[in-house]
């Protein structure tokens, strides 16, 4: 079980990382020249903005699901 918390912890705080690089360099757009891509697909935005919404949930998320794989370890 222990195996299991760490992996799904491990798996959130991957994307959280890889989110966390993308939006620094692409997604937060400081010269605006995403808003006319946002304008002609208005689902990209919205999928944007909701991983910006999950994004802080799913790191503490995945640092709980660690915390928890290290605390049962060994127990069956």
């Amino acid at each position: 079980m222990s195996q299991f918390f760490t992996a799904v912890g491990v798996a959130m705080l991957i994307f959280c990382a890889i989110w966390g690089y993308s939006w620094l360099e692409v997604w937060r757009d400081p010269k605006g020249e995403l808003a006319d891509f946002y304008a002609r697909h208005p689902r990209t935005k919205a999928w944007v903005s909701l991983a910006n919404r999950l994004w802080v949930p799913t790191l503490f998320a995945g640092l709980v699901s660690i915390v928890m794989g290290v605390m049962t370890v060994g127990k069956s």
